[in-house]
């Protein structure tokens, strides 16, 4: 993180990879009310907004605005979540390229 990374978006985004809507979410949940979130995320947060962790302090905390606050969807138990028609497709690799050859 560097200190013209005011985004922290940005910085979850680069940090968290595919789990950084997950941890926006929490962000998004410990910034409307700090107790709503496990006392580990409470720790992180705070000295991610206060720079307390040797970092520089973020500017501003709107990064997490374009998040909803539900993050929850709706959707039956099982179901996948839809993906949009122009998403690129990737070749399934690693231990979930295992799973499914077994089920094939």
């Amino acid at each position: 993180m560097s200190a013209t990374t005011t985004d922290l978006t940005e910085y979850i985004n680069e940090n968290f990879g595919a789990n950084a809507s997950y941890v926006q979410g929490l962000l998004a949940r410990y910034q409307a009310d700090p107790k709503s979130v496990d006392e580990s995320w409470q720790t992180f947060f705070s000295e991610l907004i206060s720079g307390s962790d040797g970092q520089p302090a973020r500017a501003e905390t709107r990064a997490v605005a374009s998040v909803p606050t539900a993050q929850a969807e709706t959707r039956p138990v099982g179901s996948v979540p839809s993906t949009p028609a122009d998403a690129p497709s990737r070749l399934i690799t690693g231990p979930a390229k295992k799973i499914v050859e077994n089920m094939e």
